[in-house]
């Protein structure tokens, strides 16, 4: 992204802002204590640094506090990364997931990847986690009416939804996390180019 853009994508902003807070939040679950350590100094300077003098009852709260004081950093901030990411549309994390996206599932299917995220460029994140439920409740009601042919039309779109959803999900693993051999080829899964028909 551009950096004269970045203006008009403060979800964006607020993501790279607090991200070391969503890794610290990671290896907190895992139990590394050390990597919780790396990843709340990143926050804390990145954090400090933008709020100037302002930030040193921060810094002084975090040192009198320790360990207590760290977890309480990253519950705060991780949630204020996680309500970013969920506010921000899909066309704009696929800029985000975007050339990570390519290394791990490559050109061919990454042309595939682009046309499912385009579908839904314009949605935030969350309104299309709530589209992927209200979606599901929508089809258990059609399909105690035996409505059929509406059933398959719906479970189409789902399924697309549902992989852009999938996808994100993936995507942001390998983003806060080390990459894993199983996420990996989930993604690859995901976006399958289409098989040109041989002609009889």
């Amino acid at each position: 992204m551009k950096k004269e853009e970045k203006n008009n994508h403060p979800n964006l902003e607020q993501m790279e802002m607090y991200i070391e807070a969503k890794r610290a939040a990671a290896r907190h679950k895992a139990g590394d204590r050390e990597g919780v350590g790396k990843e709340v100094k990143g926050l804390v300077k990145k954090i400090a640094g933008s709020m100037g003098e302002s930030g040193l009852p921060l810094l002084k709260y975090l040192q009198e506090n320790g360990e207590e004081g760290n977890v309480h950093l990253i519950n705060c901030y991780s949630k204020q990364y996680e309500q970013a990411r969920q506010g921000s549309s899909v066309g704009d994390l696929f800029e985000v997931y975007g050339e990570q996206l390519k290394g791990v599932i490559g050109d061919e299917r990454y042309a595939v990847a682009e046309k499912s995220f385009g579908e839904y460029a314009d949605t935030t994140y969350g309104d299309l986690r709530e589209k992927v439920e209200a979606t599901k409740a929508k089809l258990e009601n059609l399909r105690t009416q035996g409505k059929t042919e509406e059933t398959k039309k719906l479970e189409k779109k789902l399924e697309g939804m549902q992989i852009i959803s999938t996808a994100i999900e993936g995507l942001e693993t390998l983003r806060i996390l080390d990459p894993t051999k199983q996420v990996k080829t989930q993604l690859i899964s995901l976006f399958e180019p289409e098989q040109e028909t041989e002609a009889a």
